[in-house]
């Protein structure tokens, strides 16, 4: 399966003459087999390999053919999506009679008239034939049912490779910032050259070479020697020259690689490895079949190198687009999407539960709590019972007396300072005929399950039971002069309300007004004839708390 931590992989690695499926796991690779393009039920065959053999690891589809077309050209830097149109464009443009395309972006900058263009960026355009070979590698992958991560091809991928073993065989830094070539000789007997600069691919040759470095080491240079040469008149008209630095890593016998240094007679820094040495200095594993090679100085193939490199990146660095891996491939991939989707969906709902649980957890403690707390306040209240119950009086009625005497006291009105106030309004010369006390708030009877207590009160329900009116009745004279007495009474009522500013003052009725009050009859000192003369009758109403009705 595969793993965030350690990848695992299986690797087709696509020659001419056949199919080599790799295992790849970590920093070890191993070759399970070798099928040939022309092995009858070829697609079954390796699908069943990459199932059973390999365990249905995702799969990466390593182009490693000769016929490779690439190009370089440079793109404007627009969005995204508009980038992937431009570049689809480039591609049919570039390569029109190559269906399968495909595109990488380099680290160099443009150069030249070029480079005057407002946001340029280089890239390089691959594309290769389709082949049968390359269908029925497809259609073994699809038929496997394991993931598809891709269709790249070795050069694109193994120029990261190149400018690394430049980094771990020389102390000098020019493998990213100069030349570098890194000449190897597959299991097929190809030699492929792949140059790069400034760490982005240059260009690639694939020959076809039969003779065999460990037998007969000084043809095998010669040969090499002419490609090399080859290589060099390619990246001379690519702005080489003979002062510019120039890395050369050859993967061959030592024997072999000594004769091809002393062969080339360019200006350069020359290293040789061998295969099992090779994947040292890459802190890899050497497998079994090249281990009793190691530290000879024997070992040609270096399959192994690129195919461990391309196996352990997380994605491709030049994916290619292949119509008939298109049409299954994105279906699986909208799957592997929707089953992502459905991972999460379902880890957020674990995760919304364990808050849930959390939550439910939290209160079933607080209300264990409560009722701890209830337990130890019941036995406190049974024991206070058995205390009261202990007295020699009852405490029940003890309180609601005492509750009652609150009660009454707190709906007791003092009218003792009012009637002081209203007493040194009146002076020395007016006197009351009698006063009424009305109360305006009701009383609220305490509740039975309070003991007695008044429950709390608010704000509103305490100013109405402290409301009250007061009727002050006085009496003048009927002899009296009514516009002087009026005047009398306005002063009263004035003088009456600066002493009870809390308090409403006002006439209800005055001498002018004639009225006639039937309980109230004096009889005048001028009286004449035995006939008697009625008094006038003055009402003055204070409000305390509220309005009258």
């Amino acid at each position: 399966m595969f793993s965030f931590f350690s990848p695992v992989r299986t690797v087709f690695l696509m020659g001419d003459e056949a199919l080599h499926v790799y295992s790849v796991q970590g920093s070890s690779a191993r070759l399970v087999e070798s099928v040939p393009w022309s092995t009858d039920g070829f697609a079954s065959y390796v699908a069943r390999i990459a199932a059973e053999d390999c365990h249905g690891h995702p799969i990466l589809l390593l182009y490693d053919m000769t016929e490779q077309s690439y190009k370089r050209d440079t793109i404007l830097n627009v969005s995204t999506l508009d980038r992937a149109a431009m570049l689809q464009r480039k591609l049919k443009v570039a390569f029109p009679t190559h269906p399968v395309r495909g595109a990488m972006l380099l680290k160099e900058k443009p150069s030249g008239p070029v480079a005057a263009g407002p946001g340029q960026a280089l890239y390089i355009l691959a594309a290769i034939p389709e082949s049968e070979a390359l269908d029925n590698a497809i259609e073994a992958a699809r038929r496997s049912g394991a993931q598809i991560l891709g269709l790249t091809l070795l050069p694109a991928e193994s120029a990261g490779l190149v400018a690394a073993l430049v980094d771990r065989v020389t102390t000098e830094k020019q493998g990213r910032s100069g030349w570098a070539v890194l000449i190897t000789q597959h299991v097929g007997g190809d030699l492929r050259q792949i140059v790069i600069k400034g760490g982005d691919l240059a260009l690639t040759r694939m020959t076809p070479i039969t003779i065999d470095p460990t037998t007969d080491p000084q043809d095998w240079a010669y040969e090499v020697k002419r490609e090399f040469r080859a290589t060099v008149d390619y990246i001379s008209r690519f702005g080489y020259g003979d002062e510019d630095p120039l890395q050369v890593i050859v993967v061959a016998p030592l024997a072999a690689g000594a004769l091809l240094e002393e062969a080339i007679q360019v200006s350069c820094t020359y290293t040789c490895l061998p295969a099992a040495d090779a994947l040292q200095v890459m802190d890899w594993s050497v497998p079994a079949s090249l281990a009793p090679m190691r530290g000879t100085g024997d070992g040609v193939e270096a399959d192994l190198l690129h195919v461990l490199w391309a196996g352990k990146k997380r994605f491709p660095a030049m994916r290619m687009q292949a119509p008939v891996l298109e049409s299954f491939a994105r279906p699986r991939l909208y799957a592997l999407v929707a089953s992502l989707l459905l991972i999460l969906l379902a880890a957020g709902q674990v995760v919304q539960a364990g808050m849930a649980y959390g939550s439910l957890a939290t209160t079933r403690g607080e209300i264990e709590d409560v009722q701890t707390q209830k337990a130890q306040l019941d036995i406190q209240h049974q024991a206070q019972i058995k205390r009261q119950e202990s007295f020699e009086f009852d405490v029940a009625l003890l309180q609601s007396s005492v509750a009652v005497y609150r009660d009454l006291e707190s709906d007791r009105l003092d009218l003792l300072p009012v009637a002081q106030a209203i007493s040194e309004a009146l002076g020395q010369n007016m006197r009351l005929a009698s006063v009424e006390v009305t109360r305006l708030g009701q009383k609220f009877a305490p509740a039975p399950q309070t003991w007695g207590r008044r429950p709390p009160r608010s704000a509103q329900e305490d100013k109405s039971a402290s409301s009250y009116e007061m009727t002050l009745h006085m009496t003048f004279p009927a002899e009296t002069d009514p516009d002087r007495g009026n005047q009398e009474v306005e002063d009263l009522r004035d003088r009456m309300q600066a002493a009870l500013p809390e308090h409403e003052v006002t006439v209800t009725k005055f001498l002018k007004d004639y009225g006639f009050d039937k309980e109230v009859v004096v009889q005048s000192r001028t009286e004449r004839g035995g006939g008697r003369a009625q008094d006038f009758l003055v009402i003055i109403k204070i409000v305390a708390g509220g309005s009258a009705p």
